[in-house]
């Protein structure tokens, strides 16, 4: 110890850090944009893009999807477009119908979901893409409307 400030003259010695072995932490794979897709270093064409690991695009509502349920999920819709946000500008971008839709009739669209889901394979994840506009196409009081500068499908009251 020294007299002054009682500190000892000597720092007590500290044992070595142990550092992990450098290749635990190798460099986060390369991408390159190959059609509009990327595609990370060591992918092949058996392999999944990052880009399809995002939200499958469906193309078909299942068959046995129930008529009850769509014309519920058609229905929530419809009243979603006349109300004063969907009637205000004359149309209701598809991913603001989609949680509009999602919130009155849950069950429905939690049924399509899991029929999707069951139909091609996908379990868990992001939920498809798609299935409103699909769904929406077969009812007559809905029309699909492209609003300029909107890169996603918009909807309107038919008329």
């Amino acid at each position: 110890w020294t007299d002054a400030g009682r500190v000892p003259a000597v720092a007590p010695a500290r044992p070595p850090i142990a550092k992990a072995p450098a290749a635990r932490f190798a460099a986060p794979p390369r991408a390159e944009t190959v059609a509009g897709k990327r595609k990370f270093e060591g992918d092949n064409d058996e392999q999944v893009s990052k880009s399809s690991r995002s939200a499958l695009k469906i193309t078909t509502i299942p068959e046995a999807f129930p008529q009850e349920h769509a014309d519920k999920i058609c229905g929530a819709a419809l009243e979603a477009l006349s109300t004063e946000e969907g009637t205000a500008r004359g149309y209701m971008p598809g991913s603001v119908l989609s949680r509009q839709v999602r919130a009155q009739v849950p069950d429905s669209v939690e049924t399509l979901m899991q029929m999707l889901q069951d139909q091609t394979g996908q379990s868990g994840g992001r939920p498809a893409k798609g299935w409103l506009k699909l769904l929406l196409a077969q009812d007559p009081m809905i029309q699909q409307v492209t609003v300029e500068g909107l890169d996603e499908p918009c909807f309107a009251i038919a008329g």
